[in-house]
């Protein structure tokens, strides 16, 4: 089985109260993508993406930066990170 790379993702603009998180774990359902997604207090949203395969999170990446249509992404920060192994994909709260 191949490394895992992992991502943390922070997203700033209209990213809350959207549906961004829902939209966020539908991808990433789609593909095979782990990690999880939270709404942070300041209005950001942060993500932890990791998969085998760096162009999968790349295609993940891209789709987050214009779904949904109801979101304005206004700044979009990647920062690769440390697997952590995570079997799936969850909202957290």
């Amino acid at each position: 089985m191949a490394e895992s790379k992992a991502y943390r993702v922070l997203v700033s603009g209209r990213v809350q109260g959207v549906g961004y998180r829902y939209t966020a774990a539908r991808i990433a359902n789609e593909l095979g993508v782990c990690g999880w997604v939270r709404n942070l207090r300041d209005g950001d949203v942060e993500l932890h993406i990791e998969h085998e395969l760096e162009e999968t999170l790349e295609v993940m990446m891209n789709r987050l930066r214009n779904e949904p249509s109801t979101a304005r992404v206004d700044g979009f920060h990647t920062e690769q990170t440390q697997p952590a192994r995570f079997a799936g994909f969850e909202i957290r709260y």
